[in-house]
């Protein structure tokens, strides 16, 4: 090549790179420019994707060079480490001590810390101080045990970055005004048979609110609506279990309300009038009377002739004939038809499983058409004579004659195996009435537990149609008031999926389940369920999702699925609040901090920052921190935490006084 040729190359190449350099340049001071126009959270965000986009994170070291889509990222969830033991830390405080004890006291400091006696003695003398922080429980009893055994008072304060919020189990749109307003469009466009169900759905969105008052309405609405026998049973046990607090002692579970709607005998009658659901009941008209006597019931009846004969081992039993047909189709045509028996006047009826006095009881029933005066052992054995030969308005009748006398859980355990067995609607009811009524209490009854937790049991339920969704969503709620972590609890939330149908319902019971095993931790068990709710529609149950891989030593899994959640969707505060949890340092604050400006009602937010200061030897603000959220939301939770903080305060009264606040909200409250 020419020397000319040369020269000319390298000027292109000089002019060439000259623009490229220009053109950069432009472009990085465009990013430059557009990034300073973002606002705080978007840089906050940015920083976030940023790190995500090359690979870097905040658990080991990051990698070298930039990560391409196709490789895996360091701490990905197929390079991290095998599952984690779970640790709760907490920060160990001496309080007081006996002066006398206070060499032996320093002594012991010194073992267990690094510090020198000069800078152990100071520490001491500093009561009441943090003597270690970021000890777990089984590191921090050995130590309390040998310090309190020298005469000091000691207690263990869980550190800032154990605490955690609880997976909340219940239904949390993204936007709950937006889903509000959607369910109110369909509930004005629903028929009238929807409306029960539809309220149920009401309570559902509500109960993060946590307006008992709201929810207790959302309950009688369905009520007020509820057409069949089994939704009117459940939703009134329901509304009685939502205000026990407000019912008066010495009442029974099955005494009257008063009007129609509070009435147990008004809940066994099928469909609905709500024009007169406040109407005062008729429970005195209903009050049975003193009945008759077999004998006195067929003195009254009018002679007829018998024509035919049941015969039963070596007994007779006259009958007259078109009475006995008139039982039902199949009487009628073997008594009419043309078959043999309508020509006979004896009819050997020993293999058809009724003995002879119950075969009397059904002839004097073909003449009374009367129930009331039979014992409850008769009237089942007609029951059971009626549902094999098809009679049906008899078997109607020894089903609403039992349902009436069933009044306590003995008699609903004895009965309601019967009516299962005999497909008896009404006797069934009566005997869940009973039992539902008696809740929390008769969880306690295992014999209640088999009827209802099983998948036996809910196939037997299955039989007289009452597998539903309403009662085992009842059953549920109960059971985890009592004990989030109770076999029980497990066992009817598996029940409620297997009834649920629409999709709310199956992430609802998806949802619950996952919070239920997660407090079991049964954390792989519990990712399934928050998955599967996840695919039913309910964006919340990643946050659980999430929970349990850092439950299983999966960290930066957890926070890069909370990321992408929050970069797929509108960000709201739980999001932040869920992704602080696996950010440290600065970072967790910002995130916190952001998701108290887009939700001020979460309380996870004020009490890490209290605990924060706490730790820092912030006194009077870890309390202000606290007094920000409980000037507008008066939680059982930031009261107790509250008046622990006054208790390290020495300030008692301030305590007792959140203390009794508490139990004025929550009577049963345990602290």
């Amino acid at each position: 090549m020419s020397h000319s040729a040369a020269r000319c190359a390298r000027r292109f190449v000089n002019l060439t790179r000259a623009l490229s350099t220009e053109a950069r340049a432009q472009k990085v001071e465009r990013i430059a420019n557009e990034l300073l126009d973002l606002n705080r959270f978007e840089r906050h965000d940015f920083t976030v994707l940023w790190r995500l986009k090359m690979g870097l994170h905040r658990y080991g070291a990051p990698m070298a060079g930039v990560v391409t889509p196709s490789m895996p990222a360091a701490g990905s969830p197929g390079v991290e480490a095998g599952a984690a033991a779970e640790k709760t830390v907490f920060d160990l405080k001496l309080e007081k001590y006996d002066a006398s004890a206070k060499i032996k006291i320093i002594k012991e400091v010194r073992s267990f810390t690094d510090l020198g006696l000069k800078e152990a003695k100071d520490l001491v003398e500093k009561v009441p101080c943090v003597l270690k922080k970021g000890l777990t429980k089984e590191e921090a009893n050995p130590i309390l045990e040998k310090l309190k055994e020298l005469g000091a008072a000691v207690g263990q304060q869980p550190a800032a970055d154990s605490l955690e919020p609880s997976i909340e189990p219940y239904l949390k749109p993204i936007n709950l005004v937006e889903a509000l307003a959607e369910f109110y469009h369909r509930q004005e466009c629903c028929l009238q048979s929807e409306k029960a169900s539809l309220s149920v759905e009401q309570f559902t969105l509500l109960r993060g609110l946590g307006d008992q008052k709201l929810l207790r309405r959302c309950i009688r609405t369905a009520l007020q609506n509820a057409g069949d026998v089994l939704s009117k049973v459940v939703l009134w046990a329901w509304l009685r279990f939502e205000r026990r607090e407000d019912e008066l002692e010495g009442l029974s579970s099955m005494d009257c309300g008063g009007c129609v709607i509070e009435c147990p005998k008004g809940n066994l009658v099928h469909g609905f009038s709500p024009c007169s659901i406040n109407d005062r009941c008729q429970c005195p008209q209903w009050t049975k009377q003193e009945t008759s006597t077999e004998e006195s019931v067929r003195l009254g009846l009018p002679d007829v002739e018998n024509d035919i004969s049941f015969c039963i081992g070596s007994e007779e039993i006259d009958c007259v004939r078109w009475r006995i047909a008139a039982l039902s189709d199949n009487f009628k045509a073997m008594l009419y038809g043309g078959f043999a028996e309508s020509k006979m006047t004896k009819t050997v009826f020993s293999q058809n499983g009724i003995c002879s006095w119950g075969r009397r009881a059904v002839e004097l029933y073909s003449s009374a058409k009367r129930i009331d005066f039979f014992c409850p052992m008769t009237v089942l054995e007609l029951l059971s004579f009626a549902n094999r030969f098809c009679c049906e308005e008899m078997k109607a009748a020894c089903d609403v004659h039992l349902a009436s006398i069933v009044e306590s859980v003995d008699d609903a355990l004895i009965f309601i195996d019967y009516g299962l067995e005999e497909r008896a609607p009404l006797l069934v009811a009566s005997c869940l009435q009973v039992l539902l009524r008696e809740l929390p209490n008769s969880l306690c009854n295992s014999n209640v537990m088999n009827i209802f937790c099983s998948s036996q049991g809910r196939k037997r339920l299955a039989t007289v149609g009452y597998h539903s969704f309403l009662l085992y969503y009842f059953l549920s709620q109960v059971a985890m008031e009592e004990s989030m972590v109770s076999k029980t609890t497990v066992m009817l939330l598996e029940r409620l999926g297997e009834c649920a149908t629409e999709r709310w319902q199956k992430a609802l019971a998806f949802h619950q389940l996952g919070c239920v095993l997660l407090e079991r931790k049964e954390y792989k068990d519990a990712q399934h369920s928050f998955e599967a709710a996840a695919e039913a529609g309910h964006l919340y149950s990643v946050a659980g999702v999430a929970r349990t891989k850092y439950k299983q030593g999966q960290p930066y899994s957890a926070y890069k699925l909370i990321s992408s959640l929050m970069f797929e969707h509108k960000p709201t505060g739980w999001m932040y609040q869920e992704r602080a949890l696996y950010n440290m340092g600065k970072e967790k604050g910002v995130d916190l901090d952001i998701a108290t400006e887009l939700d001020p009602s979460l309380s996870f937010p004020y009490k890490y920052r209290a605990l924060l200061k706490a730790e820092e030897k912030q006194i009077s603000a870890r309390i202000l921190e606290l007094d920000k959220i409980i000037g507008f939301k008066l939680s059982p939770d930031c009261l107790e935490f509250r008046a622990r903080m006054f208790i390290a305060l020495k300030d008692y009264d301030s305590a007792i006084r959140d203390i009794r606040a508490l139990l004025t909200l929550e009577p049963n409250y345990i602290t």
